[in-house]
């Protein structure tokens, strides 16, 4: 894609401007080189990262603060966490996923983009949920669609510190959402928005779930790895 395609894409969220254009551009063709030998995403054209992993990851950009610091969960090739460090240099940014291959990548990515204050993490979320030096650390936690949304606030809410908020990119269902309150509530956090965005090309809205940190999560949770899933938390 040329700059003036990028530009336009991106002008919703940001200027942008050489840099970051070139990072971007560097991203998506080591995600396309990688993605032959190693399945990173299941997204495969030029234009199509840049629209569904790049933009979609911007989506959220007006709700972080551009110079705390984020945990990003099951972040896959990056998204939104790396993404969202190339546009805010002053973001502290933590992405944690539990398939080895896949920070592999994103180890190649924070060195080829000379990534400062970026650390990756293998592991369940589960596990790091329950230790002290990632419990409730984080000013932001974001998620994409790892995991339906009782399941996926659990693995989540743990990190955010009280005040901070956790960002689920939900996809179109606003009634999953909705129906995760009491879950939302029983860990600690608030529903506060669910936000609209629009891709170009979609005909419907994407759900982003805004929710506020409003006290300590208990220690029971997270639970142990697979509990969650296997388990989703009752609400009666």
């Amino acid at each position: 894609m040329t700059n003036e395609q990028l530009i336009f894409l991106f002008s919703p969220y940001l200027k942008a401007d050489e840099k970051i254009l070139g990072d971007f551009k560097a991203y998506a063709a080591e995600l396309l080189e990688w993605n032959k030998k190693t399945n990173i995403t299941a997204i495969t054209g030029e234009y199509e990262i840049f629209k569904n992993h790049f933009l979609d990851s911007l989506s959220v950009l007006p709700l972080i603060n551009p110079k705390g610091n984020l945990l990003d969960v099951g972040t896959g090739g990056g998204f939104p966490g790396l993404v969202l460090k190339i546009v805010c240099p002053e973001l502290k940014v933590t992405v944690m996923d539990s398939v080895a291959k896949k920070v592999v990548f994103l180890d190649h990515i924070i060195d080829t983009l000379k990534l400062d204050s970026v650390d990756s993490k293998w592991g369940r979320a589960e596990e790091f949920g329950r230790d002290p030096a990632f419990r409730e650390q984080y000013d932001v936690v974001t998620a994409r669609a790892v995991a339906t949304m009782p399941v996926l606030a659990e693995f989540c809410i743990p990190f955010v510190k009280v005040g901070g908020v956790f960002i689920a990119q939900k996809g179109r269902d606003e009634k999953e959402i909705k129906k995760a309150e009491k879950v939302i509530d029983i860990l600690g956090g608030k529903l506060e928005e669910i936000r609209k965005v629009k891709l170009p090309g979609d005909d419907e809205d994407r759900n982003i779930a805004v929710i506020r940190k409003i006290r300590n999560t208990t220690q029971e949770y997270p639970r142990k790895p697979g509990i969650p899933e296997k388990r989703p938390i009752k609400t009666k």
